[in-house]
């Protein structure tokens, strides 16, 4: 996000996040990838190009497949090779024929009929639909609305594992290849800036989106502890850990303190406070950081330098209750 003016933030209005509405968008975008991929497994010419070796030229290939590209897969410049087109789009239309191969097998069907029925049997072609939770369509959708936030710079959407993935350990940003393997926390899914005259307060985040109670989503709000747990060793005042815990599972009431009327989301605030950790949402990010920002601009400022800055913060925040 680039920097905003004092009359810029005086005027700003911030539009919550809609994960119902995308995910819908997402589901019938699953939907007609289906649709389009039994198209491209009856078309004679279309499973020509697709058979060959030889394409040298993105020209070659028919709009058709260019289109499903663009659609379903991601955008195409002159740096993409031909071969990479067509393997992407051969490798969706592989993994299809071997759900309608189980499918047939398990209930003793012709591929054939199960293909064909796909296109008028909207409710069989439902179980063959990849459902958006499971693509972690929410982090990605909460990373772009988190990148084009004021108060928000040089955001990152990081590895989920590997060795350059980053994560928390006893209050300090580790790498994965320098992570002791009895540590097996969540790793760190966002990271960007705050920038003020020439020093930088860093943001580290863990992002999860949780419906309902029962197995794995809880599994996912012990990570989340694990990561406060974590997170409150932490004593570098140019660094804020934060949880973003998005749905309407952290919205529950904690049970495992039966004395107090708290949400999850309440509870990971009181129960893990630190200096340097914070437990927030996507809609109430921005609010929660701001007094963050504020105490690290007038301990890092003369009041002079920081006056119009924190008046810009505190007009971006003053509708958000």
């Amino acid at each position: 996000m680039i920097k905003l003016t004092l009359e810029e933030c005086k005027s700003f209005k911030f539009s919550p996040i809609q994960y119902e509405l995308e995910e819908i968008r997402i589901r019938e975008l699953n939907v007609n990838l289906i649709y389009n991929l039994i198209d491209i497994s009856q078309d004679e010419n279309s499973l020509n190009i697709l058979n060959r070796n030889d394409l040298q030229n993105i020209k070659d290939i028919p709009y058709k497949l260019i289109k499903f590209y663009q659609t379903y897969i991601g955008t195409i410049s002159e740096e993409v090779n031909p071969k990479t087109i067509i393997n992407k789009i051969k490798r969706e239309k592989e993994d299809l024929e071997v759900k309608i191969r189980n499918f047939a097998e398990r209930w003793s069907f012709e591929e054939k009929y199960i293909m064909n029925e796909l296109k008028t049997n909207e409710l069989l072609l439902l179980s063959f639909v990849k459902e958006p939770g499971k693509q972690t369509f929410h982090q990605h959708f909460a990373a772009k609305y988190l990148s084009t936030l004021p108060l928000i710079e040089n955001f990152e959407q990081l590895p989920s594992g590997g060795n350059e993935a980053l994560y928390v350990v006893n209050g300090k940003i580790v790498k994965g290849k320098d992570k002791d393997d009895q540590k097996t926390g969540k790793s760190i899914d966002f990271k960007w800036e705050y920038t003020f005259n020439g020093k930088n307060l860093t943001f580290y985040a863990t992002h999860k989106y949780t419906k309902s109670a029962g197995g794995s989503q809880d599994n996912q709000y012990k990570d989340v502890q694990e990561f406060h747990t974590e997170s409150r060793n932490c004593i570098n005042e140019n660094i804020l850990l934060l949880s973003i815990t998005d749905g309407p599972y952290n919205l529950l009431k904690e049970t495992s303190v039966k004395k107090q009327n708290l949400t999850k989301l309440e509870y990971l605030s009181k129960q893990y406070k630190g200096f340097r950790n914070l437990a927030t949402t996507t809609n109430t990010l921005i609010k929660d950081i701001s007094i963050f920002i504020i105490q690290w601009l007038t301990i890092n400022f003369d009041k002079n330098l920081i006056e119009e800055e924190i008046e810009k913060i505190n007009n971006l925040i003053k509708d958000l209750g």
